[in-house]
């Protein structure tokens, strides 16, 4: 199993399709990457679903703007609260490993 981290994706995303590429074994040479770098924008999925998958219209509000929402991370901050916020940092030192913790957090890069 290989793990992702949206993060990483997003702070190097040739590297992170490289290493799917590799964990699969598929050989890829840079101009396969490039491509599928391309292909993976945002702005570019939305284009495809828009095209491809009218059905996204039928489920999400907004289509596949909608489901291709903004991609960035941060959305909840000010979202909670202090208490949430607390009940949270008690679940994760309670549940989880300080390492497991810190990459569901931030990634390997964070």
């Amino acid at each position: 199993m290989l793990l992702l981290h949206y993060a990483d994706l997003k702070a190097d995303l040739a590297g992170e399709v490289s290493r799917v590429a590799a964990f699969l074994g598929i050989g890829l040479d840079d101009a396969g990457c490039e491509r599928v770098v391309r292909e993976s924008q945002i702005d570019r999925m939305r284009e495809v679903a828009a095209k491809d998958d009218p059905g996204l219209s039928v489920i999400f509000e907004g289509g596949s703007k909608r489901f291709f929402y903004k991609g960035t991370n941060g959305r909840w901050r000010g979202v909670l609260d202090a208490e949430d916020l607390a009940l949270y940092e008690d679940a994760k030192r309670r549940l989880l490993p300080a390492d497991c913790a810190a990459w569901l957090e931030r990634g390997s890069r964070g």
